[in-house]
């Protein structure tokens, strides 16, 4: 990323996007390091998984009976992990297409519903209770 590109990308967003919390900042890095450290293990252990199955596939001369399991591995790895979508190019407009719908209906929903407001409002004091404990 160039300096340009970098400072295009702060007048784009503007100096409110970014955050300004060195405790905050610090919380999310280790987490997103410990994931990424987390997921490398689990990767390398996924890849001897699938390896173990095709190789048991082509021993037992049953390629077929594994395909299935390797492929739901290779979904979920493809969802979890990865964060790519598994649906269809179709499905997938229709889907760009509702969710403004849906988040708006959500929305609606929440501004109506004072019991879930109160709840959304103490489960948010809740995660940054548990935010600021895992710091110490």
């Amino acid at each position: 990323m160039s300096i340009n590109s970098r400072n295009n990308y702060i007048n784009e967003k503007g100096t409110d996007f970014f955050e300004y919390d060195l405790e905050t900042i610090m919380v999310n890095f280790m987490e997103k390091h410990i994931q990424s450290v987390e997921f490398n293990k689990m990767l390398t252990r996924t890849k001897g998984i699938l390896l173990d199955l095709e190789m048991r596939g082509i021993a037992e001369d049953d390629a077929k009976g594994v395909e299935h399991t390797v492929k739901t591995i290779e979904d979920y790895l493809s969802v979890s992990v990865y964060n790519k979508s598994i649906m269809e190019d179709a499905t997938q407009a229709i889907e760009a297409f509702l969710m403004p719908i849906r988040r708006a209906v959500t929305t609606c929903y929440i501004a109506a519903n004072p019991v879930a407001m109160v709840r959304d409002i103490s489960e948010g004091i809740k995660q940054n209770m548990v935010k600021s404990l895992v710091k110490f």
